[in-house]
């Protein structure tokens, strides 16, 4: 019996010293994700300051296109960064929901200017709605994250056909804000697991 009690005592050392490193490793990931991010950033940030400088320059007529091209390019890159960014600091336990008003009408045209392009160059038709036409409170620069990966996935699984983004008024001082494609869609079994559910207050404009 007292062999037994030393060979679990020591196991249950071991056990903790493994947790342990495994915390002390995923702690210095977490750590490592947040500064490679904000490196990053910085030298793009850059990137896509001048590019939109040259867009809005007389000189640029016969080169906006490919500075279009650029800034686009350079924007979803800046979204995959972010998202990085914001899986570190999900694991660090610093992740931060920050409440704004913001007009239902402005973030439709954002999400709008962001995408339509990127249909175009894949003969899609891309529609947009906001019967809303209100004021959202919410975390904005999370919502259009959570809106921006849909429209993605959409762009990629959608070989013909439409993409559609609505906002529309619901139930209980809430939105409805949908994306939708004539893509392959998403089995049934997969469905529960991609579920989203977030808390937004709203005010209408009359």
């Amino acid at each position: 019996v007292e062999s037994r009690t030393k060979a679990l005592e020591s196991m249950n050392s071991k056990l903790e010293t493994a947790i342990a490193q495994a915390e002390q490793a995923n702690q210095l990931k977490s750590r490592f994700l947040a500064n490679m991010s904000h490196e990053i950033r910085t030298p793009l940030t850059a990137i896509m300051g001048f590019t939109e400088q040259l867009l809005h320059s007389e000189k640029a007529t016969n080169d906006k296109h490919h500075l279009g091209t650029i800034l686009r390019n350079s924007k979803h890159l800046l979204e995959l960064i972010n998202n990085i960014l914001d899986l570190s600091k999900i694991e660090a336990g610093k992740m931060e929901l920050i409440v704004d008003a913001f007009e239902s009408s402005t973030f439709n045209e954002e999400i709008t200017s962001q995408f339509e392009h990127q249909a175009q160059e894949k003969n899609l038709h891309f529609t947009t709605s906001d019967s809303y036409k209100g004021i959202i409170y919410s975390d904005k620069d999370r919502l259009a994250q959570v809106v921006r990966n849909l429209i993605s996935n959409a762009l990629k699984f959608t070989t013909d056909g439409t993409i559609s983004f609505d906002i529309k008024p619901a139930d209980n001082d809430r939105i409805n804000i949908s994306v939708s494609d004539t893509g392959i869609g998403i089995s049934d079994d997969k469905l529960s697991l991609i579920h989203i559910s977030e808390p937004t207050r709203l005010l209408s404009i009359s």
